[in-house]
């Protein structure tokens, strides 16, 4: 009966682990499905576009190299230290010359230029908090035409558990002299 017991209890501690969730920053309307660029702080020429990567909406960089728009939002919950990605789907309709970058906290992390790719691909890049309030600003430009910005997120890096092995042997090796 002991064997059994210590075994649920490893098996529902595990399971504890391994569904905890990545932990993901609050950030307000990343994929634009309000239909407005509510949450975020326009500059320049920027706009709601029914252009998406997903949804319905996505926000589009009207700009040109001489003056790009920025968008910028103010992030709560990070830890000082850790770090942190970015992901994001841009469409530059593969018209150049064309721009996007990256920065929290006034700090540029990521430089896109001249994408000649079509479609939504998703890009991601790395940042470390170095407050626990970080304003994430992308700048943008498409002299040819318009980019599409879509599907914004802040992750943790390394908060993604490994899956739990449910296997039948479980335990076998570590539990089988109880």
């Amino acid at each position: 009966m002991f064997k059994v017991s210590v075994i649920a209890s490893l098996i529902t501690l595990s399971a504890a682990i391994a569904a905890t969730p990545a932990q993901a920053i609050n950030l307000v309307n990343g994929g634009f499905e309000t239909g407005n660029l509510t949450g975020w702080t326009e500059n320049g020429a920027l706009a709601i576009s029914s252009v998406p990567n997903l949804g319905a909406f996505s926000a589009v960089f009207f700009s040109n190299s001489s003056e790009p728009a920025t968008l910028s939002q103010t992030l709560s919950g990070f830890t000082v230290g850790n770090e942190y990605q970015l992901s994001f789907f841009l469409n530059t309709q593969g018209q150049i010359p064309n721009g996007l970058t990256a920065s929290v906290g006034g700090v540029e992390f990521l430089t896109l230029t001249n994408i000649t790719t079509t479609g939504f691909p998703n890009y991601t890049a790395n940042f470390t908090a170095s407050s626990t309030s970080e304003t994430l600003t992308f700048s943008g430009f498409n002299d040819q035409d318009a980019s599409f910005l879509d599907d914004i997120s802040v992750t943790a890096v390394g908060a993604t558990p490994v899956p739990f092995d449910f296997s039948p042997n479980l335990g076998i090796g570590v539990l089988g002299g109880l």
